[in-house]
């Protein structure tokens, strides 16, 4: 039940423009500024929709710019919105353009016989002083290249990288997730068991191990024939002096952005990476951005374009409206701060049947307007769409990645602008970064709070009017909310309210130490990995190479797995292991998601034939049990604080004997290669993060207090 509420405006938000334009386009002042800092790292702050990704093409002397963005989801909404500014502000006609049509088109509708970039061609357009003829854009992610890898994904990307750098007079944009960039840096996309046996003898080599050592093992392990190797490497020419333009980078966490550090030094060491380095964001965080600045020794700088935000003015570009923003205090029933602020999406169904939406249904339904709900889980959109269908007759759009429910109002679509219907998503993949167009209405219920501003950014974009959100905030906020936040704010305000204010949370929680440990040991391991596979490629063994291996006989991890399921340590993140699934026990049809979001969204049941079924929206614990010699081997494990122990599935299954039971024992036959760290925590804040993200398993003790946690790796 709601049991109060604050009413707070948002100022219309107006960036200051230059003058200089970039084809018909009239650059802000912050683009023409970053195209002239041609070096080093830079810290970019704007608000959201103010024109970021333009700086993708503000590399006039290298004429390459490879942007990184965390999603599938952002990175074809940012291909779509390449694709619109060069061919309506440069002038520029589209020759080829698949990646456009597997953004837009639903995948049976798609051609794949092109490769995966778009082509265009315009009448030397001048780009900053350059006059281009050609401009392309390559997509990299797992999901593009296996879409478009008839021949694998390996010889899809050399046939298409030596076309483009053939074309003379040509802009290249490289957009592509993190993860496809970083294995091919690894060089482990043709073979991850081979990988495996590889970081496995680097864990057991010998005090005083030799050049010749490694080479044999190189030689010997079922590695990449040289040749091989050499396509692999002719994918990172285009990029040898690019711009690297990481896109809403808060979205990495400790493990992500140590990722980050092992590829711009793999970048840097192996393929004499030289260029400029963009960390995008509109709430930024200098400290991850200067771990990444320091691993590959650049200054770092700071371009603050939220401190030239204005309320109006003739001369400037509007990128968002008036808000009208209103908190409302629902109870939680939840003790704790991330109780709290979980438990607060959960309520938002409340705004719903307090019929807080009355007078924006009226508009809607009379054609004006339209609607984004943004919630922490895919499951509160489930439980929201139906509400939605019987209290109002509003049939909405579902975006999100899990299966949609067999709710036969609830649609799944892939379009962002299609019709007017209400537009019910989840989670960070909507709610960071995407385009909607006339969203002027919406719920955002977030836990942290820098997703809150992000999500709360999707609404009201380029409208001119006023716009209308609601945020569910647990009642015991409230006082402190309403003793922090003004009446009237600017955008300016708002971003620092959200750095500063504890009614939401500011991070993901923080990992344990031995977490901290096992990241910093990942690292070397793959930094020894990845320029031990260059050396097999050019025959040279560098100082470099000597350096890091001297740090690697000196790594304290225990690894408990059989050496070709070690590949797991490559991954850039993981959210636990593929696992079948049903929506619901009529449910005919089987369908696949990772363990994480799965238990994160839903309390789940195990049938007969060791299959999830989902039985309703919440949260599950799923309990790892094992025999009394295997639990207490693992109890020993957990304890050890100082040294991380990794444990892959197949070692927990065959010879600790566990196995994940409910109603009854899961299939666990995805779990191939799947890892887990061991810890043991008497941390309550930390144990129940686990269990509202979805970021590991518990395992049964026996006792009351289940602290055994095995993390995903």
């Amino acid at each position: 039940m709601v049991l109060e509420c604050i009413e707070v405006t948002l100022k219309s938000v107006y960036m200051e423009q230059a003058n200089e334009f970039l084809g018909k386009a009239r650059l802000r002042s912050f683009q023409k500024e970053i195209a002239d800092i041609q070096d080093g790292a830079i810290v970019l702050t704007a608000p959201t929709g103010s024109g970021k990704t333009v700086t993708l093409l503000t590399d006039v002397s290298r004429m390459v710019s490879v942007g990184f963005y965390p999603n599938n989801e952002l990175l074809l909404s940012q291909i779509a919105g390449l694709h619109n500014f060069i061919t309506s502000y440069l002038g520029m006609k589209s020759i080829e353009s698949p990646l456009l049509d597997y953004a837009i088109k639903p995948e049976e509708m798609m051609n794949t016989s092109y490769a995966p970039y778009n082509l265009y061609s315009g009448d030397c357009v001048e780009i900053f002083g350059r006059r281009v003829k050609r401009l392309w854009i390559l997509g990299l992610s797992g999901r593009i290249i296996k879409r478009f890898g008839e021949g694998g994904k390996l010889d899809t990307l050399k046939e298409t990288v030596e076309r483009l750098v053939r074309l003379e007079d040509a802009y290249g944009v490289v957009v592509a997730t993190p993860d496809t960039y970083f294995l091919l840096s690894l060089y482990a996309y043709r073979d991850f068991c081979a990988v495996s046996r590889l970081i496995s003898t680097i864990l057991s080599m010998p005090p005083n191990v030799d050049v010749k050592y490694i080479d044999d093992v190189l030689r010997m392990g079922g590695l990449a024939p040289r040749e091989k190797l050499t396509e692999i490497i002719s994918v990172f020419i285009p990029i040898k002096n690019a711009t690297i333009f990481i896109d809403e980078y808060h979205l990495y966490d400790l493990y992500d952005i140590y990722s980050f550090k092992v590829l711009l030094y793999l970048l840097k060491e192996v393929h004499a990476w030289d260029g400029r380095l963009i960390f995008s964001s509109a709430t930024p965080n200098i400290k991850l951005a200067k771990i990444i600045a320091d691993e590959a020794d650049l200054q770092l700088k700071e371009l603050n374009a939220i401190e030239r935000v204005r309320e109006k003015g003739d001369m400037d570009a509007l990128v968002r409206g008036e808000i009208e923003l209103t908190f409302f205090g629902v109870d939680t029933e939840r003790k704790s701060r991330i109780g709290k602020a979980y438990g607060a999406s959960e309520k938002a169904i409340d705004l719903l049947r307090e019929r807080k939406f009355e007078k924006f249904i009226e508009s809607y339904k009379g054609g004006i307007g339209r609607g984004m709900i943004i919630l922490e889980k895919v499951s509160h959109a489930d439980v929201f769409a139906e509400g939605l269908y019987r209290i109002y007759g509003v049939k909405p759009v579902c975006l999100f990645s899990t299966a949609p429910s067999t709710f036969p109002t609830m649609v799944s679509e892939s379009a962002r602008d299609e019709g007017g219907l209400l537009i019910v998503g989840t989670g960070a993949r909507i709610g960071q970064g995407v385009e909607f167009r006339n969203i002027t209405f919406g719920i955002v219920a977030r836990a942290i709070a820098y997703d809150y501003l992000q999500s709360l950014s999707r609404i009201g974009r380029r409208y001119p009017g006023r716009s209308t959100i609601l945020t569910p905030v647990d009642i015991s906020q409230m006082d402190k909310l309403r003793k922090e936040i003004d009446t009237m704010m600017t955008y300016g305000d708002l971003v620092r309210w959200i750095e500063e204010t504890k009614v939401f949370l500011h991070s993901k929680v923080e990992e344990p130490g031995v977490y901290k440990n096992f990241v910093s040991i990942r690292e070397c391991l793959l930094k020894l990995l990845g320029i031990s596979l260059f050396y097999r490629h050019t025959g040279t063994w560098t100082d470099e190479i000597r350096k890091v291996s001297d740090i690697a006989r000196n790594l304290e991890l225990c690894v408990l797995s059989p050496p070709d399921e070690i590949y797991g340590i490559t991954m850039f993140r993981s959210t636990g292991p593929e696992v079948k699934f049903y929506r619901d026990k009529d449910d005919g049809v089987e369908r696949s998601d990772n363990l994480g979001t799965i238990i994160r969204n839903y309390v789940v049941d195990i049938d007969a034939n060791g299959k999830l079924v989902l039985v309703k929206s919440g949260r599950s614990e799923l309990l790892v049990k094992c025999g009394e010699r295997g639990l207490n081997m693992l109890k020993r494990m957990g304890q050890n604080r100082l040294k991380p122990v990794l444990v892959s599935w197949s070692f927990l299954q065959d010879v600790l004997k566990c196995e994940i039971v409910d109603s009854h024992k899961l299939d666990t036959a995805g779990f191939e290669g799947q890892l887990f760290m061991v810890v043991d925590t008497n941390d309550s804040e930390i144990a129940e993060f686990l269990a509202a993200t979805g970021r590991g398993l518990r395992v049964d003790t026996g006792m009351e207090k289940k602290t055994l946690v095995l993390i995903f790796v």
